[in-house]
This record gives C-alpha cells, structure tokens and sequence, in this order.
C-alpha cells in the first residue's frame, strides 16, 4: 500500500541543490530511498521500508494432523519410523509447521523428536503428533520376544512352509530358520487352520481371528470376546473354531457366525470327520460333542478329566487326548479309554503320517514334562527323547523323518526320522 502522508512513518522531503544535467543533485544524508523528478528529489519512507508492495498473507493455521503409518507391529528393540503431515481446513498440506511426538504407555513403546518409534515390551501403545494443537494418533503393536514366548501350535503341510503361533501374538514362518511375521495383535493365538482354498488362518484370546492373504495377516470380526482355543475344517470346506464358555463360531467363507453348543464348558479342540458332514469338539471336564450336521450334541465320554485335543481320522476311528494321560477312541457309537502304559502327564496333541493309500505309518503324542510318544500301529506305544523338560503343545508331521513340536518358553524341535533336535 502506498505511503499516506498521514503515517507516522512517513517522510516527505523535497530539496533543490545544485543543477546539473537537468536534474538537481542531492546526496543523501540517510539510508532513505530517494528518487530525483525534474529538479525536485522526494524522499520517503514507510515504517519497515519497501514502499508501495503487498503485505504477506497471513499463514493458514493447522486443521488437522495425519500421522503414516496409521499402525505398524513391532518386535521388542525394533523401530519403525512414522512421519505427521500437517494440513489446513482445506486440506492443503502446510510445510514447516512444528510438530511435538508423545507415546503412551512409554513402558511399551517410546518416540523420539523426529517421530521414530522402538518397542519396549510386548502390548499396544498410541503415539500422538501434535501441531498447532491439532494431534493425530498412530497405533502400535510391540510382539513380546519370540524367543520367550510360548507357542502352542504348529501347522506343516510341508517342511518349508511351517507356522508356529503363540504367545503375545508371535506368528514364526518356517522357510528354513524360524522367522516372526507381524500379526498385528498381542493376544495369545491358539490354534492354526486352512480353509479349502489352503488359506491359512489362526484364532486366539479375545476372539482373535486372523486370516493370510498372500502377504499379511488381516484380523476378521469374530463377534465374540471369548478366547478361541480351537480350528479345524467344517462340512463344505469352510471353518468352525471353538472356546471358552461353549463358543462355536461357523465360517461360511464371508464371515462368522454364533452355533449352539448345549454347554458352558471350555472348548479346547475341534476336528472334522473326513469324507462325511461332521465335526467333533472336546473340551474342559471330559465334554464331547457331535455335529450331525444340522446341530451339535453332546456324547458321553467316561472321564472328567479336560481334554486338550480331538482328531477323526474317519467316522469309526476318533482320538480325544486330555489331563492326567486321558486317551480315548470312538469307534462311531461309544468312546473307550486307551491303555496308556502308565503315562500320567497331560497329552496335549498328536499327529498322524498316513500313505497315499490310507496307511497310517507314524503316530505322535506329545504332552507336558516335553513328553513325545510315538506308535507305529496306534497300539504299541514307545517314549522318544525330546531333549527338553518343557511342557509341549502341539505336534505336525509332514512325513515320518519331518515333524515338528513346539511348546512353552519359544520351544521348537524337530524330528528326522533318528532323532529329536533343538531348533529353538
């Protein structure tokens, strides 16, 4: 804006001096801008000088602060670098603008400056980036030490691509050394299934449910808070996964759904019936159930101990494995108690390697105390050296010379065929 006579700091000056070239001379005695027209020199000044230019346009305030990623999963000690952008109402991005980090709770995960983040202990942390007094919020996952954590199953269709889950939401992929994936969740996971089209998905505390899509683990909506303990195929090729208070959800390949159990007890295991439209659940105080396959209904299994596992290997040939060396078999109508040898501790899981013509080559059991039992004919049974005093969980075999246990403290072995060897 021009100057105004009228301001304060304006300056109007003019001076006649000595012709010379038509134009009169001064020699200024300030640092004023001046300007000779004709035979007259004004002087002027505007207060902070420049004269006649614009005002700048006062900058846009901060409406709102976006922070990248909006969520990231983290191991104990690793870091992720998160960055905040700044707009204005109009969402235009505003450069330069200030911005102050926060992390809560810090005995989770930690902040810097400059937004990098490191996790300290397993659990989930929100860091906060505030600009202007606008904040916008990243959510972090912290996965406690693989190494620590309990894993209580394992899932191999082939040696190369093993999954092991556990505690704290570790997820470890096997492609010849154990490595963590992210799972996106702290929550103890349980159990690992496939659906037909061999897409993987695990359950867990909290109704955890997980599903692999190529490149990550996805959470789906289980509609349930309980924890889920078990997952194994349903009639169709879908899935059906069991928990706490009687919990049995039903996938039909979209999403998930509530079935009547007829109980409140704890549901550890669920297994479907090959060639046939049934499943069987065991579970907490001897429970079995049955799928028929329009509704579940509960059988009688001659024991009130908890059991831990089921698995079907045709119609007439079921095993229920539980507390205190429980061994069952149903053979279609009743089940009957296994001798057990005297085996006391908990049998917590087994696997079978069976030919490609229905042989079944290679049982194993595995249980507490890092228990391994393995039989040939599913009668005549015979203790294995494990190497480990650690509680196991969980068995797979791929073949009778490739199989894997896992179980509490991080606790991976793997049997070739001679012998049981530490992997983790």
């Amino acid at each position: 804006m021009p100057c105004s006579p009228s301001s304060k700091k304006t300056r109007l000056v003019t001076r006649t001096t000595t012709r010379f070239g038509g134009l009169f001379l001064l020699t200024p005695s300030s640092s004023l801008p001046w300007l000779l027209i004709g035979t007259s020199l004004i002087l002027a000044a505007c207060g902070g000088g420049g004269g006649g230019g614009s005002p700048t346009k006062p900058s846009a305030p901060v409406a709102s602060v976006t922070v990248t990623p909006s969520s990231a999963t983290l191991g104990v000690g690793a870091t992720a670098q998160l960055a905040a952008a700044t707009k204005d109402a109009a969402g235009n991005l505003l450069a330069g603008r200030a911005v102050t980090w926060a992390g809560s709770p810090l005995a989770v995960a930690t902040v810097s400056g400059t937004g990098l983040v490191t996790g300290v202990t397993g659990g989930s942390a929100t860091i906060t980036a505030t600009s202007e007094g606008k904040s916008g919020t990243a959510t972090i996952t912290v996965q406690p030490s693989a190494a620590a954590a309990d894993l209580f199953a394992v899932g191999a269709q082939a040696s190369s691509g093993a999954i092991a889950v556990g505690a704290g939401g570790t997820i470890l992929h096997y492609d010849g050394t154990w490595s963590l994936e992210a799972s996106g969740t702290t929550n103890a996971l349980y159990a690992i299934g496939r659906d037909a089209a061999g897409t993987p998905f695990v359950v867990g505390a909290g109704g955890t449910i997980l599903a692999y899509d190529g490149s990550s683990w996805t959470p789906q909506t289980s509609g349930t808070t309980n924890t889920l303990y078990g997952l194994a195929r349903a009639p169709g090729g879908t899935l059906v996964a069991v928990g706490a208070a009687g919990t049995i959800l039903a996938y039909d390949g979209t999403s998930w759904s509530p079935q009547a159990s007829g109980t409140t007890s704890t549901l550890y295991s669920v297994a479907q019936v090959p060639d046939a439209p049934n499943d069987l659940a065991a579970g907490a105080r001897g429970t079995i159930l049955y799928y028929n396959p329009t509704s579940w209904t509960a059988q009688t299994s001659g024991t009130t101990n908890d059991l831990f596992f089921v698995r079907a290997l045709s119609a007439t040939n079921v095993y229920a494995l539980g507390a205190a060396g429980t061994a069952l078999q149903y053979d279609g109508a009743k089940w009957t108690p296994l001798q057990t040898g005297g085996i006391t501790v908990a049998l917590r899981a087994a696997d079978v390697v069976i030919t490609e013509t229905g042989a079944i080559t290679d049982v194993f059991v595995v249980g507490d105390g890092g228990a391994i039992f393995h039989s040939s004919d599913g009668v005549r049974w015979s203790p294995q050296a494990s190497g480990t005093a650690n509680n196991l969980f969980s068995v797979a075999a791929v073949s009778g010379v490739d199989v894997f246990a896992v179980g509490a403290l991080g606790t991976i072995l793997h049997y070739d065929g001679r012998a049981w060897s530490k992997q983790r």
